[in-house]
């Protein structure tokens, strides 16, 4: 199974998320976050599945979760 790599400023970022979501529904928050954690393991498995951005930086994909993307 390949590795999944989190930075640590998505740990903060995953924070701030949780926490605003939080604001008016802590379990949805929990549920995102989880939903999150789940296309990190979906693109361990298939990392090519998201959009190309070469014009960012070269190998660079993105996949959107939500109103979020994942690069």
């Amino acid at each position: 199974m390949p590795t999944i790599r989190i930075r640590p400023l998505v740990f903060d970022d995953l924070s701030e998320i949780w926490s605003y979501i939080a604001e008016d529904s802590p379990n949805r928050a929990v549920e995102f976050i989880d939903s999150i954690d789940g296309k990190f393991h979906e693109l361990s498995q298939s990392p090519r599945i998201g959009r190309s951005r070469n014009e960012l930086l070269p190998g660079l994909c993105s996949f959107p979760v939500g109103r979020y993307i994942i690069f």
